[in-house]
């Protein structure tokens, strides 16, 4: 059908539908007011520019093309190309095709419609109306698409290209001129996507894509390319929005800028796939280049911005390694890790926050570096202090640059390694969940200035790592474990404060250790060495009478006095210790370290609680400056369980000593002090005036002792001074409860007390009360009668010889405590 000038008038609509039918316009139809639709297999074949009228030119399953044009003037790329405008509006509602296989065909009117419209054909198709409302897609599996200027794309479409690739025009180089697109999409690596000129002669400008409306996902494998013109050289520039994820699976060559403000950029979907490309790749590697203060993105060249809710994910699993040189800008943005192939971040890094994280998937490590060695050049440096924070939710990270701050949620945070030393020299926050590991340095390289542990682990990669922490601590109420390889060790070298519990696992080693060497005066928390682990302190400054030091699972510690700590009167060095205990099962070691210089004397119990120690209190070595000795101060109860090998003195300067197993030192009782027991003391025992042996019936566990048939042994000389060795006995009511009406205990076990006088002190206790000793077996008991007790304490103060007032033992009863 030939419709010639002038021919179609009305406002009746044209409907050409089926495979044959096929409409072809000649003349001038400008005064047609009504809408031409092309359905169900039907052509409209465009010879004249004038061909439409005012109406709509609707695409319901046809296909417009043409065979020639009238020149138009407007041209792109091809110099000479003479254009086909069509002012008419489109709408496509279901599927349409365009196919301009005479001239380049513009749509310079609006675009319309939810359906697809497919581009073939060898010539172009443009696109410069406003076409802000389409929410279809655009695609094409031949020649060349254009679009003109911002409003010629929509937030709410997607768009692709199988074919040669599609040019963005911009009117005018401005970062506010944004060609908002739904989803940038196709599957030929072959499909370029580049910056364009809108007209012949025009020079270029950058292009701002917006991608990622209405929350679209979408894979991307075409090419991302930069583009010179008339001697400008111009860059795409790319921004990420919405929720859905933008996969991009090609080969980039843009040094634009990468943002991305919401859902997810992913570079590669778990194949060998997806790259930024050689200019990404060597972004920074120019010679002599630096990165000064004033550097700005995306006048520099290229990068990436990670704002707040915006994702930039890397999902490779082949072979190698994937560099990432350009600089990032992150504004809280994420950084993840889902693939398994190595990712290097060797460009500068800045901004407010960058926070990390990983996929299940996601089994690479990720490096931050000092830049990348490309052939000889030298890059640039990299060091991220311009970053206010790092937060690691996820991922296996090596640093070997600096940060001003970095929290660990989750993943692995690896400080440096061997070839790279690298020290934090803001502040590390370890948090539950996360792990922080020294690299696998064999010297003293990685250091964190700043250590704040709450929770979480701190592991190592081999035996070798070294982790030096010049300030940390402990915050309270958390756990923090330091479980390390075979001779990794953590060192503590300015101070530690803080009220949490720090537990080393030694896993069986005594080579996995944690050392403080700084101050630890002032930590309240609790030290837990388990499995064989040791945690040393080095310097008298280092240990703590607030804090708690707990053994479990034979788990061990060590005091070593330095050159220069200084020495007591008896030439010790002073170790203040709040308790030491160990748990239920647990024995372990408590000496002094290879390291010490001086003679050490462990002072416990600062903290004024009952605790038992089970371990074995020793000698590094059988020499003087490896001597301990040990002091029991603090107002409460110490447990001595364990065979105690140490030769130095021991002291109750304050409190019980409850010895239950064996020492081999002499011991001293001091005023206002008490010593109880059913162990051995190898040493002599001397009981200063003011001093007591205490019989505590009241008090569950001195009871139990007492109703046990044993007695405390000394090996060695008993002695007193003042008038007499005190015998303090204290039995209320309810203890009174748990005895039979005449009992007999065993005491102390020693040789020549017949010859000490005793002093036996009842003004707590209730009933009748005497002791007795036996020349025959060495042992002081005493004998109580019961049911004369009265009910107020008795103030009665016997003061007999050794020889007591019972002389038969064969009159005792004993009972276990109910």
């Amino acid at each position: 059908i030939n419709i010639t000038a002038e021919k179609l008038e009305g406002d009746g609509n044209v409907i050409v539908t089926g495979e044959s039918a096929q409409l072809k316009l000649l003349g001038n139809n400008s005064k047609f007011t009504s809408d031409f639709i092309v359905r169900d297999g039907g052509t409209v074949n465009v010879v004249t520019a004038d061909a439409f009228g005012t109406g709509t030119l609707v695409f319901d399953g046809g296909t417009l093309t043409n065979t020639g044009a009238q020149p138009s003037g407007w041209s792109i790329m091809n110099s000479g190309q003479q254009d086909f405008h069509l002012n008419a509006p489109v709408e496509v509602r279901s599927t349409g095709t365009v196919n301009p296989t005479g001239r380049t065909i513009v749509f310079a009117n609006s675009l319309t419609g939810t359906g697809t419209l497919t581009k073939i054909g060898g010539n172009q198709l443009q696109f410069a109306g406003d076409n802000t409302a389409f929410a279809g897609k655009i695609t094409s599996t031949s020649g060349w698409m254009v679009f003109h200027g911002a409003q010629s794309t929509s937030a709410l479409a997607r768009y692709g290209s199988e074919s040669n690739g599609i040019c963005f025009a911009p009117s005018v180089d401005d970062p506010t001129h944004v060609f908002k697109i739904g989803m940038l999409e196709n599957s030929n690596k072959g499909s370029e996507f580049r910056v364009g000129a809108a007209s012949t002669g025009q020079k270029i400008a950058n292009a701002y894509l917006e991608i990622g409306g209405s929350d679209m996902s979408g894979t991307f494998a075409g090419k991302l390319l930069d583009y010179g013109s008339n001697g400008v050289n111009a860059v795409v520039h790319t921004e990420k929005v919405g929720t859905g994820t933008w996969t991009i699976t090609g080969e980039h060559s843009t040094s634009g800028v990468y943002t991305v403000s919401g859902g997810k950029l992913q570079i590669g979907d778990g194949t060998a796939t997806g790259n930024l490309g050689d200019k990404v790749r060597t972004v920074g590697h120019i010679k002599g280049f630096t990165y000064t203060d004033t550097d700005t993105i995306p006048t520099l060249m290229g990068g990436f911005v990670l704002n707040e809710g915006g994702t930039l994910s890397f999902n490779r699993n082949d072979s190698g390694q994937l560099r990432v040189n350009q600089p990032i800008v992150a504004n809280g943005g994420t950084l993840m890790q889902e693939g398994s192939k190595n990712i290097h971040m060797q460009g500068k890094i800045s901004g407010s926050e960058l926070v990390i994280d990983a996929a299940e998937t996601g089994t690479g490590t990720i490096y931050f570096e000092r830049g990348a060695k490309q052939g000889t050049v030298t890059e640039i440096t990299a060091d991220a202090v311009d970053l206010e924070k790092l937060t690691v939710n996820g991922a296996r990270i090596v640093t070997k640059i600096d940060f001003n701050e970095v929290e660990i949620n989750g993943g692995t945070f690896i400080v440096g390694n061997d070839v790279a030393p690298t020290t934090i020299t803001g502040t590390v926050t370890l948090n539950e969940g996360g792990t922080l590991v020294p690299g696998d340095s064999k010297t003293n390289k990685s250091v964190v200035e700043n250590l704040i542990l709450n929770g979480g682990k701190i592991g190592s990669v081999n035996g070798s790592a070294i982790l030096n922490v010049n300030h940390a601590e402990a915050v309270a109420g958390t756990t923090t474990t330091v479980s390390m390889n075979n001779g990794a060790r953590v060192f503590v070298n300015e101070a530690i404060t803080g009220s949490g519990t720090i537990v080393l696992d030694g896993q069986g080693s005594m080579t996995r250790q944690l050392q403080i060497h700084g101050d630890g005066t002032n930590f309240e928390g609790t030290y837990v060495s388990k499995n064989g682990g040791f945690i040393g302190m080095d310097a008298a400054q280092a240990a703590s009478a607030k804090a708690k030091y707990v053994s479990e699972g034979n788990g061990n510690f060590y005091f070593a006095a330095v050159a220069d700590d200084k020495t007591e009167a008896d030439g010790t060095v002073v170790f203040n210790i709040g308790e030491l205990s160990t748990a239920e099962g647990s024995k372990g070691e408590a000496r002094t370290g290879s390291n010490s210089k001086h003679p050490v004397t462990m002072r416990v119990g600062g903290l004024n609680t009952d605790s038992t120690y089970a371990g074995s209190i020793k000698e590094y070595k059988d020499s003087d400056a490896f001597r301990v000795s040990v002091a029991k101060t603090g107002t409460g109860m110490w447990t001595l369980a364990g065979q105690n090998s140490y030769k130095g003195t021991t002291t109750v300067e304050q409190g019980v000593l409850n010895i239950t197993g064996t020492i081999t030192s002499d011991t001293t009782v001091q005023d206002g002090a008490y010593i109880t027991g059913i162990g051995t003391i190898e040493g002599k025992l001397f009981y200063e005036e003011g001093s007591a042996h205490l019989i505590d019936l009241t008090n569950t566990q001195l009871r139990q002792q007492v109703l046990s048939d044993e007695a405390l042994k000394i090996n060695g000389e008993v002695a007193h001074a003042g008038e007499a060795l005190t015998l303090k006995l204290i039995v209320d009511q309810a203890s009174f409860e748990e005895l039979d009406s005449l009992m007999m205990f065993d005491i102390i076990e020693a040789e020549g007390l017949e010859d000490i006088d005793i002093f036996l002190d009842l003004t707590e206790a209730i009933g009748d009360w005497a002791y007795e000793y036996d020349e025959e077996t060495n042992i002081l008991s005493l004998t109580g009668n019961l049911v004369s007790a009265v009910p107020e304490p008795s103030t009665l103060a016997l003061l007999v010889t050794a020889l007591g007032l019972f002389g038969l033992r064969s009159v005792r009863r004993r009972k276990t405590a109910k």
